[in-house]
């Protein structure tokens, strides 16, 4: 039975604490299948466990790697996981139960009930389809290797057909092939903005701000202010990795004057949706033409494949190589560092 329990929880204190949820949202609709709806409460923890069935669990570790999760050890658990923002974490413990914590879980909850527990609202629709709109959205991020892409998408009712007959939908469910090859067609189907940040330049501005919810905000604002010289747009939506003041504070004059709504899987609108398959095309793009620099083939993510890329890299070039190639602020530098270090020795 699927029963979400507040960490430290009974079942009677659960009932107070549990779910935060509207009852639209599908992970409210998948436990509302299997138990009783007037049960409980519709609020939902932060902390919350699951139990998975085997399959579930093989779901889950793939939804994980498409969504870039940092994968580490733990002790009495199949596995452990960190989003790469670092704000939530999901360990799968012996027993097969799963354990959510972390500040900013909501997306990642909506996430598990669609990928890995396969329960999706129908009913969750924009009802606004026929107004124009911009949706922005960015790629790298959790890449190590490469640039942070942001790029944006207006719609408008002349495009949306267009994008919808394209079959568009989060860049994270289409292979990269897919994804640039669709990438074509939605520039030539709407208006758009993309913003590229090269790893020196991404460098040189983690040094200054430290933040990178700020640089995105930067890089989200730039791309919504790129869009509006274009196109006469009040609504904007944008995926929520952060406090919103940051891209509302980063919008000039004619950002200000927009809706903007920031929310946590914005990638179901189609115009989000389109904005991230620009970007991860553009990453890719650049990624492989880094590669290509350096002689050597720099791979997505941050995994231990990426970590003996850079070892790779560095023993070719030197340890500068890296602030050309890749985000320095990444734990993944000091690992390198401290490895060929004690090859060294």
């Amino acid at each position: 039975m699927f029963v979400p329990m507040a960490l430290g929880c009974t079942r009677a204190c659960a009932r107070d604490s549990i779910f935060k949820y509207i009852k639209k949202s599908p992970i409210f609709l998948y436990y509302r299948a299997k138990t009783d709806e007037e049960d409980w409460k519709t609020e939902m923890s932060k902390n919350f466990v699951v139990d998975l069935t085997d399959q579930e669990i093989e779901k889950l570790k793939a939804y994980l790697a498409r969504n870039n999760f940092v994968f580490r050890t733990v002790n009495y658990a199949l596995f452990s996981a960190a989003d790469p923002a670092q704000k939530a974490t999901l360990t799968v413990y012996e027993s097969k139960k799963l354990v959510l914590q972390g500040k900013e879980t909501e997306g990642i909850k909506k996430g598990l009930a669609e990928e890995v527990l396969g329960f999706k609202d129908d009913r969750e629709q924009d009802d606004k389809e026929s107004d124009s709109w911009i949706g922005t959205d960015e790629s790298g991020k959790g890449d190590y290797f490469g640039p942070l892409v942001i790029a944006g998408v207006y719609v408008d009712e002349k495009s949306l057909s267009k994008l919808k007959a394209l079959n568009v939908r989060d860049s994270k469910r289409i292979t990269d092939s897919v994804a640039k090859k669709m990438a074509e067609d939605i520039k030539a189907s709407s208006s758009y903005s993309i913003v590229l940040i090269g790893p020196q330049k991404y460098n040189e501005l983690f040094e200054k701000m430290n933040n990178l919810n700020i640089i995105l905000a930067w890089g989200h604002a730039r791309v919504i202010e790129n869009l509006l010289r274009k196109v006469n747009c009040r609504r904007v939506i944008t995926d929520k990795f952060g406090d919103e003041k940051f891209v509302k504070n980063a919008l000039m004059k004619k950002g200000k004057m927009v809706s903007l709504e920031q929310k946590f899987r914005a990638e179901d609108d189609i115009a989000v949706a389109a904005a991230s398959i620009l970007a991860r095309a553009a990453f890719l793009s650049k990624l492989k033409e880094l590669s290509k620099e350096v002689s050597l083939e720099l791979p997505k993510g941050a995994s231990s494949a990426v970590e003996e890329a850079a070892q790779a890299l560095v023993k070719k070039h030197g340890q500068e190589v890296l602030t050309k190639a890749a985000k320095v602020h990444f734990k993944t530098t000091q690992k390198v560092i401290t490895a060929l270090g004690a090859l060294n020795e």
